[in-house]
């Protein structure tokens, strides 16, 4: 349809499915992160990893592991210089505590 209007062809992937019920599994296997839109840097998710390149010096909240989420001292402000790269598997690491770069 964008091709019949002049445009480029849709690049995308519909997660409707997903969203809906109707999968259990994204259809989605990578996350492009924008936010070198804020002059931080770029990051990308793939799989049960997340690599971070660029300037990210800005404090991020991050939960402290076995904390009770409900209680402020849980949540505490780090900051992470990956100009040389950071890589984190989110999955065994949530807080992004270990950098495997």
């Amino acid at each position: 349809a964008a091709e019949a209007n002049g445009l480029p062809a849709v690049d995308s992937v519909s997660v409707w499915p997903l969203l809906s019920g109707a999968a259990t599994a994204s259809p989605r296997q990578e996350i492009v992160l924008g936010i070198g839109a804020l002059g931080y840097g770029e990051a990308l998710i793939s799989g049960s990893y997340k690599l971070i390149l660029g300037n990210v010096m800005h404090p991020v909240n991050q939960w402290l592991p076995d904390c009770i989420p409900a209680h402020a001292d849980c949540l505490v402000q780090v900051s992470t210089n990956c100009s040389a790269g950071c890589l984190y598997d989110i999955i065994a690491d949530p807080t992004e505590l270990h950098n495997l770069a």
